[in-house]
């Protein structure tokens, strides 16, 4: 990709697209080489061993920019509903625990009501398959 360009995905308010936003936003942060605040707090080892050129202070300042370069992408990606619950993080880390600690359980929730409505769709006797299976698709 020379213009590296990327479409950010967007959070489904009901957190039913979790699991894919999740991979393709840790995917696009680590694209952009922002990856390391998803799991830090401060600045970082790869940081000062990429650039060991650079003074401590610039590379803070870099760590800063980024920072708010990966809390815009994770924030401009969130319905306002969610984007209250991380507006007060003051890092991307603290956002993205917040994202997870909330989407993780809801996600096995989800999980196990989706498990409940396939198990529970079946095709009646004598009734349509092609029916049946458009239900499953819906679900």
């Amino acid at each position: 990709m020379s213009d590296n360009k990327v479409a950010t995905p967007k959070l489904e308010g009901d957190g039913s697209n979790w699991g894919t936003y999740h991979d393709r936003m840790r995917l696009i942060l680590h694209l952009r080489k922002l990856g390391d605040h998803l799991t830090l707090v401060t600045l970082t080892a790869t940081y000062t061993t990429q650039w060991p050129a650079i003074t401590a202070g610039a590379l803070q300042a870099y760590w800063e920019a980024n920072k708010i370069t990966a809390m815009s992408l994770i924030a401009s990606s969130l319905p306002d509903t969610v984007f209250s619950l991380v507006k007060n993080q003051n890092t991307v880390f603290a956002q993205w625990e917040a994202l997870k600690k909330k989407y993780d359980t809801h996600s096995s929730n989800h999980r196990f009501d989706l498990r409940s409505k396939l198990m529970n769709t079946r095709c009646l006797e004598g009734g349509n398959v092609c029916e049946t299976f458009n239900q499953l698709a819906i679900i």
